[in-house]
């Protein structure tokens, strides 16, 4: 992992923007595959948010992450950026993909609507519901009880 010492002595982090800039005034980094900005260093490729996170606090510790607050994978001011287990990052997640009910945590299921959390790497059902919205709410309910973050707002 790169050090602080060396990424303060290769660029200026603005914090305004939440970008690096290099020697010659030029902002660095592209956007990768996942959609996070990255900078290559001495061959090896680093997710800026990530290198913000040293920039200014030296290091990262052990089995944590650095989430992005707002959900924007490419805003890496550090206002938006914060320690975060595994878990509690997952929670910031969007909704899936494959999701039809529009709901995070809601699924159709035959005639009723099923609302489930996750929380620490276990699935907690929620029960079934006449309508997707007392599903949801249901969802919103338990994630206001076991996370520490806001609920997510109907993506």
């Amino acid at each position: 992992m790169i050090t602080q010492e060396k990424l303060k002595e290769l660029f200026h982090y603005d914090c305004t923007n939440g970008e690096f800039i290099n020697s010659k005034g030029k902002v660095v980094g592209s956007v990768n595959g996942d959609g996070y900005k990255q900078i290559t260093i001495d061959y090896k490729n680093y997710r800026l948010h990530r290198l913000v996170w040293i920039y200014h606090y030296k290091n990262i510790p052990e089995k944590m992450c650095i989430d992005h607050i707002n959900g924007n994978r490419l805003d890496n001011t550090l206002t938006n950026l914060r320690l975060a287990t595994l878990s509690e990052n997952q929670q910031n997640r969007k909704k899936l993909i494959h999701n039809k009910s529009g709901y995070t945590g809601v699924a159709k299921v035959k005639n009723k609507w099923f609302a489930q959390i996750s929380y620490q790497s276990k699935t907690i059902s929620l029960g079934y519901f006449n309508t997707v919205e007392m599903a949801y709410e249901a969802y919103l309910k338990a994630k206001s009880q076991l996370h520490i973050f806001n609920p997510i707002p109907r993506n």
